[in-house]
């Protein structure tokens, strides 16, 4: 038997994949439905984005994307049903891989759609710099804008034109709607043909494809193209199909809005312009302009950043993005090689690939008795405690990334091969005495995740101490705000005090260096809508360090041991440099970048940490003023973790939330110019604290009910109380008396008009107190 004749398999592209001349591909019956979820479709553009990333250092990159596992119906006996002599030339059967297809078929359309667009706005930017030249001809810089535009058309045009392989052309001139194939229907839903009464297409993706298709073809004589809009009946039988198809469209046009806006200085995302002055410009024959090399978010015609990006993710996209496509020449072979690829079992997480060569390395005879074992034992105690496969991916995922820039400042991606060729990389040709180090790190970060991080109890921070207190809510503020990227930096503090056999100055250290991070993270955010690239700060402190300061990279292969001044001194430099301000006015510029800022939209976990920072020990000026000052120490202590637990992590009955004052929506009783910029009603100003059961009773009521609720709950008589009471309905008045004292209300109780003057008047005032606290935590000197 010739075994060359049951299976043929080739590495193809995706444009190779789907642009075989008369080609199409059909789901058997059998096939489950369309089924991918976000996760599933983010997974897509994280690999290709990761491949892209790559081959900015390596030209040779791909990305690998799965199996294509089809069979050649060449007597079109699978195909139900079907209309003789309007088959397709040749129908692949899908056996497995039509998630992906399906989704890639998606993601070409949405390109497709974006991209004609794009083309529409560069045409109208060409027609009006062509009008400039008339009046102008001898203006050189306008004929190379015009130049460059005619350059940019083409090579838009060319991508659409290779997007285009979402449909088969069957050269047909009997209907013009008709005469594209959708490439992907399945059986007994979908029947190709070339004229209307013969095609049916019911399933979701042949139904979107050949509505698209259509939708284009309608457009092709209009000068204004308009965006598709895929919608679906709600009494269609399959309706849940259908709108599983749109949310998924969804997901993936919010994918390309963001690629499309991707700029040089985005340091999250791979440059993708960058990646067209190497090999990619031959093979790609994308000689792009030199105007266009250093385009930016700066630009004036977005257009142009916006069509390139998209492009060159395209042309990624559809000539390096590659599967292993397999035909097979009979179904139950097919079966067979479907079964083998699909129960290899549960997938290793790098760390598990990467302890055999630990053990190699010790000899086999020595580990039992090596410290390399005892590093591995407390990782496989962590990581051996979670038995759903997702969750061990995931987590070790946490551990790798951390891990990697605590020890070398590197970053890598989640992708297990990334992960494993890091470890084996980095730990290969070091000595001994270095492997033995990057083991223990390893060991010290999952250590640090396991018994520190993801603990609501740190297990180092059990003391009752006041600063104890203040500690266990910095980890809380930190992990409940997502800010994982500080535990590379703070893992190297806590390594060195449990290196240290846990001696008390390496524990102020440690402690110290919680206290500076989360200061900075407070203080950084606050004076920013967005995270105003804070993730890169720590980043380039582990990697680069910095040399104008004289502070070595903080990874654990340039500084073995790391003291908390020079991350002081690093942080506070940063956050300076960033404002423009220097050591005399940093308080004042921080305070005017930070009280318009909408802090309730940037995140919760920073609102409530402020709003405690700044009614920690002050109080009310004078009686009618809504303004506060310092108090004497202890007055009304705020910023602890016994606040921060019962305000807002107890049950449910007893939870405080953030109280909007002018609610966040517009009502009668409130002046319509507070709403005129919106994000003063954001901000600190116009926010406070209530039990959650008085925010719901107060909820969207007048300044003066409101007013009256504050005054009932600053009231620490029960007689003065009661009085203030009279006249509220019962249930108004068991919330009230039944909720405890709030003396931080006191100052805005007797304000007279709740206005946009006053909201950022008072958003400065207790700014100035949350400068005060967090101040002196950073500046550690």
């Amino acid at each position: 038997m010739d075994l060359r004749g049951v299976f043929n398999s080739e590495p193809k592209s995706l444009f190779d994949t789907v642009s075989e001349a008369g080609q199409c591909f059909y789901l058997p019956a059998y096939q489950r439905p369309y089924s991918w979820s976000k996760t599933n479709i983010n997974r897509v553009f994280e690999d290709v984005l990761h491949g892209i990333e790559n081959s900015v250092r390596n030209e040779d990159a791909i990305t690998f994307i799965g199996t294509l596992l089809t069979i050649h119906d060449t007597k079109f006996e699978t195909i139900v049903p079907h209309k003789k002599g309007e088959v397709p030339s040749k129908v692949m059967l899908i056996i497995d891989g039509q998630q992906r297809l399906t989704t890639l078929l998606l993601i070409m359309t949405a390109l497709h759609d974006f991209l004609k667009f794009k083309e529409q706005a560069l045409n109208k930017l060409y027609k009006k710099n062509q009008d400039l030249i008339e009046k102008d001809p001898e203006n050189m810089c306008l004929v190379d804008k015009q130049d460059d535009l005619d350059w940019l058309l083409d090579k838009i045009n060319q991508e659409i034109a290779n997007l285009r392989y979402f449909t088969t052309d069957t050269n047909s001139n009997r209907d013009k709607l008709y005469r594209f194939y959708p490439k992907l229907i399945r059986a007994y839903q979908d029947c190709w043909s070339k004229v209307e009464n013969g095609a049916l297409y019911e399933s979701p993706i042949a139904r979107y494809l050949h509505l698209y298709n259509s939708h284009i073809l309608e457009h092709e004589e209009s000068d204004k193209y308009i965006r598709f809009n895929y919608d679906i009946e709600n009494e269609h039988k399959d309706f849940d199909k259908h709108k599983l198809l749109i949310s998924n469209l969804a997901i993936i046009k919010k994918h390309i809005n963001k690629i499309s806006k991707i700029s040089l200085d985005d340091a999250d995302y791979p440059n993708l312009i960058e990646l067209m002055k190497g090999e990619f410009k031959d093979s790609f024959q994308f000689d792009i302009p030199e105007a266009y090399l250093n385009v930016g978010e700066q630009c004036a015609e977005k257009c142009i950043l916006e069509s390139l990006n998209v492009i060159v993710f395209s042309k990624y996209l559809l000539n390096r993005v590659c599967v292993t496509y397999v035909t097979v020449t009979d179904e139950a072979y097919a079966f067979d090689m479907f079964e083998a690829l699909n129960t290899t079992g549960e997938p290793l997480t790098s760390i598990e690939t990467f302890k055999p060569k630990v053990i190699e390395n010790e000899g086999l005879g020595n580990y039992e008795a090596s410290e390399s074992k005892r590093y591995f034992d407390l990782i496989d105690k962590y990581l051996d405690s979670i038995s759903d496969a997702t969750k061990k991916h995931k987590e070790t995922n946490k551990i790798m990334l951390s891990f990697a820039l605590a020890e070398t400042g590197d970053k890598i991606s989640k992708h297990i091969s990334d992960q494993r060729r890091y470890l084996l990389n980095s730990y290969r040709d070091e000595e001994d005495k270095v492997k033995k180090g990057f083991v223990k790190n390893l060991s010290l970060v999952t250590k640090f995740y396991y018994e520190e991080w993801d603990r609501s109890l740190p297990k180092e921070l059990t003391d009752n101490s006041s600063e104890t207190n203040e500690l266990l809510l910095c980890i809380d503020v930190l992990r409940k705000s997502g800010h994982e990227i500080t535990v590379p930096l703070l893992s190297r503090y806590y390594s060195s005090y449990i290196d240290s056999d846990r001696k008390d100055e390496d524990k102020a250290e440690f402690t110290r260096a919680i206290k500076v991070v989360v200061a900075f993270f407070v203080l950084w955010r606050a004076a920013h809508k967005n995270t105003a690239g804070i993730d890169a700060v720590y980043r380039d402190l582990l990697r680069h360090g910095d040399k104008d300061l004289g502070i070595e990279p903080f990874s654990r292969s340039s500084t073995e041991k790391l003291i908390v001044k020079p991350l002081s001194l690093y942080l506070r430099n940063k956050l300076i440099n960033k404002l423009t301000a220097t050591d005399e006015n940093i308080k004042e510029k921080w305070i005017l970048s930070a009280f318009k800022n909408p802090v309730y939209d940037i995140s919760l976990p920073l609102t409530r940490l402020m709003m405690l920072a700044a009614f920690n020990d002050t109080c009310p000026i004078d009686n009618d003023t809504g303004m506060i000052e310092k108090s004497t120490k202890g007055h009304n202590t705020m910023l602890s973790w016994h606040k921060w637990k019962v305000f807002f992590e107890d049950e449910p009955s007893n939870k405080y939330t953030i109280e909007h004052i002018a609610p966040q929506t517009l009502t009668d009783c409130w002046d319509q110019s507070l709403y005129e910029n919106q994000e003063l009603i954001g901000s600190l100003g116009n926010l406070t604290i209530l039990p959650s059961s008085a925010n719901s009773s107060a909820s969207n009521k007048s300044w003066d009910d409101k007013k009256k609720y504050y005054s009932v709950l600053c009231k620490d008589s029960l007689r003065q109380k009661e009085k203030l009471l009279e006249g509220m309905g019962d249930n108004q008045q068991q919330i009230l008396l039944n909720s405890q004292y709030l003396g931080y209300l006191q100052p805005i109780s007797n304000v007279g008009d709740w206005n946009a003057e006053f909201i950022s008047k008072r958003s400065k005032n207790l700014l100035s107190y949350v400068w005060d606290v967090f101040s002196d935590w950073l500046d550690v000197n």
